[in-house]
């Protein structure tokens, strides 16, 4: 095929994918099949690659198996009605070494002998980061040692694309930590019949896991010297690659300082917490709201319990059963009913209720949306409405949910719940004690050092995070900045990463003579940063004739 029908299959994917979001683009409960061509159409035009195959636009983010079929359907009947030739779909190499010709004449008259190949993991695959990373800690220890599940995900995750955690908030059950059994299933790696489970190459593993990683090294010799060299994350060092949860150096009460920064740490070890429900009572607003909640969480034997919270209208946390100290684990529900998200977003609740969610350091954020039977959007409502909701997802990097009904919401909640139990039930935790009149740096801090799962202290969190509580300079700084429009959390922290104080700001504003540097000063300060981040010349400008005319040479002048 020439290089100018491959260019003409991409532009007809493209085309394909926009008519998908075009039919769905005016129904709201269809959200996010929108966001999903979205971004489909966004990752297949940043491609500089031809495909000839749907299949093969699995190789770029956000477009999955459904999505290719979709395609692959389209392609079907576009080939039929032009009385082309159907594109073949390239096959899928399982091997290192191409067949000569003579193995592959072989092959088709001993085809049965043929599906006993060795199974060889895909590159960046969850089997394939988990072949490298046990025979990195082999290299590295020189005895041969197996490693458990927690301290073989940190290192894994390394040479994976994939995330190592289900999600079921954001529709996802599947982890690239499944493919361990497939590893075992094929005699690549060995795992022992314990508790906590202890997993060790096979030779047959180890000569794979070698051939994996001289194949990777002809790719990207730099990138995988690198991350054949680097030190195991800190998380890791905190139990040995053998001895699991019970060889960690931190009691269950000890505390840990982190090189003198912003936090401390404590050690949780597996079997001593349980994970608990907390719903904000001002949210329950209605005694057969609570009684619903409370009958349906007893009924499924979850614990559950209302208390105020300083931010979101659910959270999860765990609970030492010796101490009853809790800690916040990293799952926050916001809710809202379609007519609450109407008023918060027109009176700006809907602005500072994500600022508070983005400075709770949480990584998954729900923002929950319960659409009751009956009850519609007014048309003059709608687009502000689909704007609001698309910026959750795509700009504030949260999850979006839609329920229903109240009683939708609560399943939600309980399957979220039973999903967390099972996550923690043999997992050690790392809990981080923030300072509270620092907490986001803190938190900041405190996520560089522990890569894996952390708790919160609670009572740091609530006091952190509480409407009264003190704000910084900083958090100050970064409301003030997103409520230019355009100015996303992203966008405002990375300006005040670059400006820590409105002053410093200012002083940026006053060294620039000329106007229209001052304009562009934000765009050329973010300009080598990813999308998300980046300030756009509109963005820039618009900023300065909001800051610039304050600063205070251009007041003193006037």
């Amino acid at each position: 095929m020439s290089e100018e029908e491959t260019k003409t299959w991409n532009a007809l994917y493209l085309e394909w994918l926009q008519e998908m979001l075009d039919a769905v683009k005016d129904n709201i409960a269809r959200q996010h099949q929108q966001i999903t061509y979205q971004r489909a159409i966004k990752s297949l035009e940043s491609c500089p690659k031809a495909f000839v195959h749907p299949s093969q636009l699995q190789e770029l983010r956000y477009i999955g198996p459904k999505l290719c079929s979709m395609l692959e359907n389209k392609t079907k009947k576009y080939c039929k009605a032009k009385g082309i030739e159907m594109p073949e779909d390239p096959k899928r190499v399982a091997s290192f070494v191409s067949p000569s010709n003579e193995t592959t004449k072989a092959s088709k008259t001993n085809s049965r002998t043929q599906r006993t190949r060795q199974y060889v993991p895909r590159y960046r695959s969850g089997g394939y980061a988990i072949l490298l990373a046990l025979r990195k800690n082999e290299r590295r220890t020189k005895r041969g040692e197996g490693m458990t599940k927690a301290p073989l995900i940190d290192m894994a995750r390394d040479f994976c694309d994939s995330e190592f955690e289900a999600n079921p908030n954001a529709g996802t059950y599947y982890s690239a930590w499944n493919s361990v059994n497939s590893l075992i299933k094929h005699d690549l790696v060995y795992a022992s019949k314990t508790r906590f489970s202890t997993y060790y190459l096979t030779d047959t593993g180890r000569e794979i896991a070698d051939r994996l990683r001289d194949v990777a090294k002809e790719k990207a010799p730099a990138q995988v010297s690198q991350m054949w060299s680097s030190p195991i994350n800190s998380d890791a060092n905190n139990s040995t690659a053998t001895g699991g949860a019970t060889s960690s150096p931190l009691s269950r009460s000890e505390d840990t300082s982190a090189g003198g920064a912003s936090f401390t740490t404590s050690y949780w070890p597996p079997g001593t917490y349980s994970i608990k429900l907390v719903v904000d009572n001002r949210e329950v607003r209605m005694s057969t709201d609570e009684n619903l909640l409370q009958k349906e969480c007893e009924r499924e034997g979850i614990s559950v319990e209302l208390a105020p919270l300083a931010v979101g209208d659910a959270l999860w946390v765990a609970e030492n059963r010796e101490t009853r100290t809790k800690a916040v684990i990293d799952h926050i529900v916001e809710r809202k009913r379609l007519d609450d998200l109407i008023r918060s977003i027109q009176d700006n609740r809907f602005t500072e209720q994500k600022f508070r969610l983005h400075r709770s350091s949480l990584k998954n954020v729900v923002y929950l949306i319960e659409l009751p039977i009956g009850m519609s959007c007014p048309a003059q409502n709608r687009k502000m409405v689909q704007t609001s909701m698309s910026q959750v997802m795509v700009s504030d990097g949260f999850f979006l949910k839609r329920t229903l009904s109240a009683q939708e919401t609560i399943r939600y909640l309980i399957a979220t719940t039973k999903y967390l139990e099972r996550k923690f039930k043999h997992s050690p935790l790392t809990i981080i004690h923030p300072r509270v009149k620092t907490y986001r740096q803190s938190m900041a801090d405190a996520r560089e050092v522990h890569k894996g799962t952390v708790g919160i202290n609670y009572e740091h969190f609530s006091n952190a995070l509480s409407k009264s509580g003190l704000l910084t300079v900083r958090d100050v700084f970064i409301k003030m900045l997103m409520t230019i429009r355009g100015i996303t959390w992203d966008k405002a922290v990375e300006i005040q990463r670059i400006y820590p104080t409105p002053y410093h700001l200012w002083q940026a504003y006053d060294t620039l003579d000329n106007v229209d540097a001052k304009k562009q000063l934000l765009f050329k300060a973010t300009g080598t940063n990813i999308s998300r981040r980046r300030i756009s010349k509109l963005l820039s400008e618009r900023v300065y004739e909001i800051w610039g005319d304050q600063s205070p040479s251009s007041t003193t002048t006037n």
